[in-house]
């Protein structure tokens, strides 16, 4: 089935079905389970849906996945989860500690999907692009912070 025939839900219900129950559910299993462990079926039944339902919204889990990223990716940056707004500080040292501490956290609570994610970034186009938008976003931060501390100590 091309990305083109997959359904794109208009009504409430529908959006939540598919990006609350099913995106979280099957992002929840992959990082239980493991990508290549975790199947199309398997996110269906945790979700409590048929697996017609899956496939009418998702190519395939890769779509689930990438769909995960994106919405995980964007929730983080809508917290600010890696802005220099969340260092409490204009001190280069105390965002710097903050921001490995979270990085250090988000593998070790997800280490194994994080391992899983990396290795895939070298074979998977979508999920490196995902990753590089997200770094890049990052070193911008960074480097308003630091562009802040040279000109404002």
């Amino acid at each position: 089935m091309a990305r083109s025939d997959i359904y794109e839900p208009k009504q409430k219900r529908s959006i939540e079905k598919k990006n609350h129950i099913i995106i979280e559910t099957g992002i929840e299993l992959m990082t239980e389970k493991g990508y290549h462990h975790t199947t199309t079926d398997d996110i269906a039944a945790a979700a409590g849906v048929s697996t017609g339902i899956i496939y009418r919204y998702f190519k395939d889990k890769h779509d689930i996945l990438i769909d995960g990223l994106r919405f995980y990716f964007k929730k983080m940056e809508q917290e600010q989860y890696f802005s220099v707004k969340t260092a409490n500080s204009n001190n280069i040292e105390i965002f710097a500690e903050n921001l490995l501490a979270r990085f250090l956290a988000i593998h070790l609570d997800h280490r194994d999907i994080h391992e899983e994610l990396e290795a895939m970034r070298h074979s998977d186009s979508e999920v490196a692009a995902l990753y590089d938008k997200t770094e890049a976003a990052i070193i911008l931060q960074i480097t308003l912070m630091t562009i802040c501390n040279l000109f404002y100590p």
